[in-house]
């Protein structure tokens, strides 16, 4: 029987992905798989769809991306 886990983080559940993806399941078989064990905390499906898409496109880490806001010009009394 599995038990849930009590405690977990996202980045574990994107290795167990990211494990699962490598040994050939499809995203929605991932999903099936860690329900059970992550629960209510687990990702959801479309979260391990996305997951599974960036491993597919070569993606290395697990780790969130910095998100990088888009680049404002701002005007100095020399530019004006």
């Amino acid at each position: 029987m599995v038990a849930p886990l009590n405690t977990c983080t996202t980045i574990e559940q994107r290795g167990v992905v990211w494990f699962l993806w490598a040994k050939g399941m499809a995203a929605k078989d991932i999903h099936k798989e860690m329900l059970p064990m992550y629960g209510e905390h687990c990702l959801s499906r479309q979260a391990v769809h996305n997951w599974v898409q960036k491993f597919s496109e070569g993606r290395t880490s697990i780790k969130e991306e910095h998100r990088v806001g888009r680049l404002v010009e701002i005007a100095t009394p020399a530019t004006l």
